[in-house]
């Protein structure tokens, strides 16, 4: 794609004033039926991300309720999308901040639809601020309003109208494990939706419904040139490893795997779509232990010179206890050539 031009918009933007225009999937997405007579509930679906997984989630054979601010015009050409897909379209305006406004918006899809198989927690709050001092205490609150509260409302309003077999899929944020300095209150926001998806995945699985996140990176939205300064706005997304930003319909097939029955191991997890931009640094596996879990000085003088062992020895390995006796004349240690022959067992790091 071309490289973004400094720009600005008067939040929170709409897609007509983008230079250039995002691509939600409107000439590319092709469906296969895989979310055939489901009803879908997308908050934010008026435009970028959101426009994207209505107009998929309608190709796939979804009913959707397209959930938005006051962006009239992106909503209702979002709605024409899902209609000329064959599918139903209910627009429901409104500050989800308000928590009526939460309310409206699962009883128009049990009243319109029937029932609530997908929940899309998508609509968020950003703003820019140079210092911390510039973040008032309506703002900080803005962002929790918006961001977390209204999904955690969204969710326990649907879960009553979900089956077995539902599924609540929550836009986090790359944001949340690699926070930038001038996004305070979004990061904070952004990775309480990973952690609240998580939890609530589990909480949940018992019942048969599905809780995950995806992760974007940088995607091109009206979001971006109605929170960012226009010199910010200018070349976004070429930090990334593929040089530029994401657009919309990039997105929406993740979105459809998690709210297909294809994605029915899958839970609690966060799909990170960032262009290459690496999260979640800090698993297993990504780094050498830190020094803090590493062994004392005392039992690291102690130990064997092949170190600790990276698991726990067998049995024959340990030494006896002094109230126990031993009948075998080998002291040789039967535990495979791949652990030392030592007795420590590893040191559990905190925060794994």
């Amino acid at each position: 794609m071309p490289q973004i031009p400094a720009q600005n918009q008067q939040p929170p933007g709409n897609e007509r004033s983008l230079q250039p225009t995002a691509d939600h999937g409107e000439r590319s997405y092709v469906g296969h039926g895989r979310l055939e007579g489901k009803k879908a509930v997308i908050t934010g679906a008026d435009s970028g991300i959101g426009r994207a997984v209505a107009i998929a989630f309608a190709r796939e054979g979804a009913d959707v309720v397209i959930s938005y601010l006051d962006e009239h015009d992106d909503a209702k050409d979002t709605a024409r999308w899902v209609e000329d897909a064959g599918r139903s379209a209910v627009l429901v305006p409104g500050d989800l901040a308000d928590a009526a406004t939460c309310e409206a918006v699962i009883d128009t899809a049990v009243g319109e639809l029937g029932q609530v198989d997908v929940l899309v927690n998508n609509a968020a709050y950003q703003r820019t601020y140079e210092t911390l001092e510039d973040v008032t205490d309506e703002e900080w609150q803005r962002h929790l309003d918006v961001n977390l509260t209204a999904m955690f409302r969204l969710c326990k309003l649907a879960l009553p109208h979900m089956r077995a077999g539902s599924s609540i899929i929550n836009t986090s944020s790359v944001n949340s494990d690699q926070p930038k300095p001038t996004l305070i209150p979004y990061s904070v926001t952004k990775a309480g939706i990973a952690n609240f998806s998580a939890s609530l995945g589990n909480l949940l699985a018992s019942r048969g419904i599905r809780v995950n996140s995806v992760a974007p990176g940088p995607i091109w939205t009206p979001l971006i040139p109605s929170t960012m300064p226009p010199d910010q706005v200018e070349g976004f997304g070429e930090q990334t490893p593929v040089g530029r930003p994401g657009q919309p319909a990039e997105l929406a097939p993740v979105f459809v795997m998690l709210a297909s029955d294809e994605a029915s191991y899958v839970i609690g997890a966060r799909v990170a779509v960032t262009g290459g931009t690496r999260i979640l640094q800090r698993g297993w596996g990504t780094r050498p232990y830190p020094a803090a879990g590493a062994p004392s000085a005392r039992r690291a003088a102690a130990a064997p010179a092949g170190g600790p062992c990276s698991r726990r020895a067998p049995r024959s390995c340990r030494t006896p206890r002094p109230s126990q006796t031993s009948t075998s004349t080998s002291s040789a240690c039967t535990a495979p050539a791949t652990i030392p022959r030592c007795r420590w067992r590893r040191t559990t790091t905190a925060g794994r």
